[in-house]
């Protein structure tokens, strides 16, 4: 025997938590959908199966009184949690798929005890739902912007620039201006120089706060001025008092140095958990995660952006292809990433297909 049933509710999480409440955890999930209209409700279709269990004894048998004894001290101790119980095998599969694409054993757990016996599908329309998105970085054409990227050695600071820089310049028309404040990497300087000679863009070097505010003055004429800085180990203090300190320069029209904060996904969660924790002294206005193409998905990140996000996620970042490898995040593609589905990603990097490289080469620049 089973029942089908459709619910509907204002969000995913909201509809499979009914399905779960009236059919147990182990209901079918056959389609879901949104609703057109204003509300932009959810239905799920489900289906509830009668377990084995249930159909091995009739209603009418009795069990022995000493077996229903021992039923009640077994049902006694689950309730109170001195017996765990084990989970059903669909939540067991989910859990497994969860955690192969890199999520942390208490985000996994989280989504199995919300979900059930739930598909990717829906699993990444409640991620939707869970992460925090915002913006892109200098998305907006008729604000003046100037971003620091910062965060720990390695992560593809420099190679986030470049490619925001390329997609700013080359496509959207606007005039960017590149400063590093990283004199302490060997071929730091060289290498965005390199990047700001191929974008014919104006660039300078600047090692402190007072040199930053003079960049700034000489790049006023520009509508996006984007700054590289030194990557150091999260638990380097003194660094992070520096960046502070730089972070601190204005620009002459008043504009505000923001702080977006680079991490790589491929780093694992309790890398990308210490690096948040650390960094998000300096107040960043929107997270960068890196290196997608490095991991088997984003779910490194899931438990960072779902119970302590420094701030909400701007950009995606997965090759070295500049300009192709980046674009702004959102939540369908955010989720897709999480789960390690990959074209969302390319499908909104380049809208179209993937773009036609400028004739102006990149080689040479790593």
């Amino acid at each position: 025997m089973s029942e089908i049933r459709t619910f509907r509710a204002a969000t995913m999480r909201d509809a499979l938590r009914r399905v779960r409440d009236e059919f147990g955890p182990d209901a079918a999930l056959l389609s879901s959908r949104t609703l057109p209209g204003a509300k932009r409700e959810v239905e799920v279709t489900a289906e509830a199966t009668v377990s084995s269990a249930s159909r091995g004894r009739q209603p009418s048998e009795k069990l022995d009184p000493r077996t229903a004894h021992a039923a009640n001290i077994v049902r006694e101790l689950t309730r109170t949690g001195a017996l765990p119980t084990a989970p059903p095998a669909s939540q067991r599969a989910l859990f497994a798929r969860l955690t192969a694409r890199d999520f942390a054993p208490a985000s996994a757990q989280y989504y199995v005890d919300n979900l059930g016996d739930a598909p990717l599908a829906d699993v990444a329309a409640v991620l939707a739902e869970d992460l925090p998105i915002c913006g892109g970085i200098a998305s907006n054409p008729h604000r003046r912007t100037v971003a620091a990227f910062v965060g720990p050695t390695g992560v593809g600071k420099t190679t986030t620039l470049a490619k925001l820089a390329a997609r700013l310049s080359l496509r959207s028309g606007r005039k960017v201006g590149l400063v590093t404040a990283d004199t302490y990497r060997i071929g730091a300087v060289e290498q965005l120089a390199t990047y700001a000679r191929i974008l014919a863009a104006p660039f300078e070097v600047a090692a402190d706060a007072a040199a930053l505010t003079r960049a700034l003055s000489k790049l006023r004429g520009c509508d996006v001025v984007l700054i590289d800085t030194a990557g150091r180990a999260p638990r380097d203090d003194a660094h992070l008092s520096e960046l502070a300190a730089l972070l601190s320069a204005s620009a002459p029209d008043g504009a505000r140095v923001e702080a977006h904060l680079v991490l790589s996904v491929a780093a694992g969660e309790r890398a990308l958990l210490r690096a948040a924790l650390r960094y998000g002294r300096l107040r960043p206005a929107s997270l960068v995660l890196s290196k997608l193409d490095e991991a088997e998905g984003a779910g490194a990140a899931v438990e960072l952006l779902r119970t302590a996000p420094p701030a909400p996620v701007s950009t995606l970042t997965f090759g070295q292809d500049v300009p192709d490898d980046l674009c702004e995040a959102t939540p369908a593609n955010l989720a897709a990433a999480c789960l390690g589905d990959w074209e969302p990603l390319l499908t909104d990097a380049a809208p179209g297909g993937r773009s036609v490289r400028s004739a102006r080469t990149w080689e040479g620049v790593s």
